[in-house]
């Protein structure tokens, strides 16, 4: 079977990252270091490895002239779109403000904030959207606190049941990541979508349309060699800047140079 190519990436930074003030009362989340790098460019990477060839990055506008001069000084084998957003209203959101250039393309959606770092973590996802053309894909890793997370909850034969967004009693230990696989049918179902308690829409309740039509895959992640990393607060990058510090020093490359020389 031949590879499924996708060329189409929607990369979400924008939102006001109230849980980074002060730090974001001037900046965007998505561009505060990590280590070495803006955080944006760890997700950003990983859609590069996956083929991209387009990325429409939906930004808070008032960050604009930030994001272009990071995208100058960048040597970038992709074209970068920027979409701005009013105001956060949920995940799926962004693939409303995107769909007419998806163009009911296939298409990956990220999230800014999060790191996903594995040895072939990449590739299993590439053959699991080769195994299942049709699907959505999503991926799974082990959390010790799965109140904080959408998780995956399972039947008694270990198949995919749904997704329980912050569950109160814990389902399971299985989050969802923030790197998926959609096909040209999510818009419709996000036009399907109602606000949760939350005052969003909530991408798992899209998952959960896919899951109902029997058209949603699940990869989990590896225990020994794969990473998730939720650069989301202070606490968490402060974690994984000192987590990709040491891989650095140890003569691991987790990530490529983007930067011009």
């Amino acid at each position: 079977m031949s590879p499924i190519v996708i060329k189409k990436a929607i990369l979400l930074a924008g939102g006001e990252g109230t849980r980074l003030h002060p730090f974001t009362l001037y900046t965007s989340k998505h561009l505060l270091p990590v280590f070495d790098k803006p955080m944006i460019v760890y997700p950003l990477t990983n859609l590069i490895l996956l083929g991209v060839e387009t990325v429409y990055l939906v930004i808070n506008a008032v960050h604009r002239a930030q994001w272009e001069a990071l995208f100058k000084s960048l040597d970038l084998s992709v074209d970068i779109l920027l979409i701005e957003q009013e105001r956060p209203d949920g995940i799926p959101q962004a693939i409303s403000l995107c769909e007419s250039y998806l163009d009911g393309d296939p298409f990956f959606l990220a999230l800014g904030d999060n790191i996903l770092l594995g040895s072939g973590l990449l590739n299993r996802f590439c053959s699991q959207i080769s195994d299942n053309p049709g699907d959505s894909i999503i991926i799974s890793y082990k959390v010790s606190n799965p109140r904080f997370f959408g998780v995956a909850e399972l039947d008694d034969n270990g198949e995919l049941i749904k997704i329980v967004e912050k569950p109160t009693d814990i389902v399971s230990n299985l989050a969802i990541v923030g790197l998926y696989k959609f096909n040209s049918d999510a818009p419709s179902l996000v036009r399907n979508l109602k606000k949760s308690a939350r005052g969003e829409y909530e991408i798992s309740d899209l998952i959960n349309q896919y899951i109902a039509m029997q058209k949603c895959q699940m990869l989990a992640c590896n225990e020994a060699s794969d990473y998730w990393l939720d650069t989301g607060t202070i606490e968490s990058i402060t974690s994984a800047t000192i987590f990709l510090r040491e891989l650095n020093l140890s003569g691991i490359k987790v990530i490529g140079n983007l930067t011009k020389d």
